[in-house]
């Protein structure tokens, strides 16, 4: 009985070890100089995502012909382009961003619209805006960075800011552009 606890414990420990190397290989670090330069990239990169979804309004259109080619066409070659591109946007990463646009939206968003295009006539229900702004939606519950798990997330992104007073690199900054060190100098 001890042999197959310290054997279990063994497999729950690669198997762990194996997933945190997983993580970690798509771990982005960024170098950001204040917390309002991310709030205003992320701001952007969202507006950014909203207006190039409404521009593909007519390829949404077509969905409501119910063709399962159109929605994979639609999602293939204009949602995931759309989301990695403003994912580069952000991060100016390609690889990290084309990984994130594939394996974390493509078949999610596919498997959404499919769902819905099987569950209901969208026709009865739906305007193509209101698809789009669903997408969009589902899009930016995904990347949202103050919910958890996210895509914007430390799990996924890692900022590093430069501290104003001491110019060292740190994963900390307070509102006065200052690190962790710094910070606790002005309180003493």
């Amino acid at each position: 009985m001890e042999n197959l606890l310290q054997c279990s414990k063994t497999l729950y420990d690669h198997d762990l070890s194996e997933k945190t190397k997983q993580l970690r290989k798509y771990q982005l670090k960024m170098q950001i100089n204040n917390w309002q330069e991310w709030e205003n990239k992320v701001t952007k990169m969202f507006i950014n995502l909203k207006n190039k979804l409404d521009d593909i309004i007519d390829e949404i259109s077509e969905l409501f012909n119910y063709d399962t080619m159109a929605i994979d066409n639609v999602v293939n070659c204009n949602i995931i382009y759309i989301i990695k591109n403003c994912l580069y946007s952000l991060t100016k990463n390609k690889e990290w961003s084309e990984h994130m646009a594939y394996f974390h939206f493509g078949l999610g968003i596919e498997g959404f619209l499919h769902g819905l295009m099987n569950t209901i006539d969208i026709n009865d229900i739906f305007e193509p805006q209101d698809i789009i702004n669903m997408i969009y939606k589902n899009i930016k519950y995904q990347l949202q960075y103050d919910k958890d798990p996210c895509i914007l997330s430390p799990d996924y992104i890692i900022l590093e800011f430069k501290c104003s007073k001491c110019k060292n690199i740190s994963d900390y900054v307070n509102d006065n552009n200052h690190c962790f060190n710094c910070e606790n100098d002005e309180i003493i």
